[in-house]
């Protein structure tokens, strides 16, 4: 979910998007919140269910470590959010024991319910990738996706005509390692193989998905320049005190996707196409560190939140 390598045909000249950092569209599933009964009693539950629970008592489940409010984990290893709170019910009144199996990110947590060494997620966004190894309830909370355009923009007939299309063959998400520190440098490795084998007398286009810059903010220890840092954050305690350390861990994982997208840029100018390729750097959302009293991105709609950087590269000769 955090990571994704898009490539396909793009008419004219060759196209590059490099995103930084993700905000996903809130979309959460793991229990059907109606079948929970509010009066405190036990669940109706079929011999079969019964026997099932019998052989299976205990339940381990990964959370996402942050991702309000939806789900967290604390310094300590406690298990906080909608999630946790709707689990704990469904464990009590269905006789289940919940086991708590800690990861670092998110990406750790897809690994180990693909290896079968957890149960369940708590909260997940529905996608069609992760359909093929992933049964999902009843959403508990779903989020409508909008398209804001200026009024001047022409309705968008249901997106017929326009720029939404199927990928699904050109998707390479599927990238080694679980972590942020790994994951990207695979992605540029990806992008400069697919570079050197696809087909040189057709025009591209490639999207380029970095996570370092997104908390926990992981980098490797060479790009930990700015000090203090803090590298393993408790987010649901941070305040005020802790930004500084927080937002240089950010700084530098922002140098280290700077680095990578420096060899990017590097190849692509190496093969002699910097001239014919249009290449777009930026972020779908800011980064805050207390400076007008939050932190984060999802806790107001601060400049310091919804304002990205925009670099717009094209050499292109018309």
């Amino acid at each position: 979910m955090k990571q994704y390598l898009f490539f396909s045909k793009f008419p004219g000249s060759h196209f590059i998007i490099l995103l930084f950092v993700v905000l996903s569209s809130i979309g959460a599933c793991v229990v059907c919140a109606d079948d929970i009964s509010s009066d405190g009693g036990s669940l109706s539950l079929t011999p079969g269910e019964l026997e099932w629970i019998s052989t299976h008592p205990v339940i381990r489940i990964c959370p996402d470590p942050y991702y309000p409010p939806f789900e967290m984990l604390t310094s300590d290893g406690g298990y906080q959010g909608i999630s946790a709170d709707l689990l704990r019910i469904i464990a009590e009144r269905a006789g289940l024991t919940l086991e708590v199996v800690p990861c670092e990110n998110w990406s750790q947590c897809i690994e180990k319910i693909r290896n079968r060494e957890v149960d369940i997620l708590g909260a997940v966004f529905i996608s069609d990738l992760r359909s093929q190894y992933l049964f999902y309830t009843d959403p508990f909370y779903s989020s409508p996706l909008e398209i804001i355009t200026r009024v001047r923009v022409p309705a968008m007939a249901d997106g017929e005509g326009q720029a939404f299309v199927k990928l699904g063959r050109f998707i390479t998400d599927d990238l080694p390692g679980v972590r942020a520190d790994t994951r990207d440098p695979a992605l540029v490795e990806t992008f400069i193989g697919w570079l050197g084998e696809r087909d040189v007398k057709k025009p591209f286009f490639a999207f380029l998905f970095f996570d370092a810059p997104h908390g926990p903010y992981i980098y490797p220890d060479e790009f930990d320049r700015y000090k203090p840092s803090n590298r393993s954050p408790n987010y649901v305690t941070t305040g005020k005190k802790e930004a500084l350390p927080l937002y240089n861990s950010y700084r530098n994982a922002v140098c280290f996707d700077d680095h990578l997208v420096g060899k990017v840029l590097g190849e692509v100018k190496k093969r002699g196409l910097l001239e014919d390729t249009v290449i777009l750097i930026t972020g779908d959302h800011g980064e805050e560190f207390y400076e007008s009293g939050f932190w984060g991105h999802t806790s107001a709609f601060s400049k310091y939140q919804s304002r990205v950087s925009y670099v717009l590269l094209a050499l292109i000769h018309i």
